[in-house]
């Protein structure tokens, strides 16, 4: 049976065709890839939970909500305000780390 990709308009057979984004493998490749860059944010951060004192773009802030597959929801007492940082699909760990990081108290030193 042969499988028609919705990106390049070609016809393949299953061997070289990915069923789950219904294009040949050629062009899912990137899909493949944005996918297991944006997975592996959501695995580092796998730990955070509602509640946690987060910092988000210099900001302290605690985490009030998750976002399943979108990214997570703030509130920032500074601010009064509500952000939603989402994990777009050109992110990488270390971009988005930089956006989104847990709090360190600028107190804490490691003078002795």
């Amino acid at each position: 049976m042969e499988h028609y990709c919705i990106n390049c308009g070609g016809h393949y057979r299953d061997a070289k065709f990915d069923q789950d984004y219904g294009r040949c493998n050629r062009c899912s490749k990137s899909e493949r890839k944005r996918d297991r860059k944006r997975q592996a944010i959501f695995d580092a951060y796998a730990d955070v939970q509602v509640g946690d004192l987060m910092e988000w773009c210099g900001y302290m802030c605690v985490l009030t909500q998750v976002l399943p597959d979108k990214g997570w929801t703030v509130h920032i007492p500074k601010l009064g305000c509500k952000q939603i940082v989402y994990v777009w699909s050109d992110d990488t760990l270390e971009t988005f780390s930089g956006r989104l990081r847990p709090y360190r108290d600028p107190r804490e030193t490691d003078k002795k």
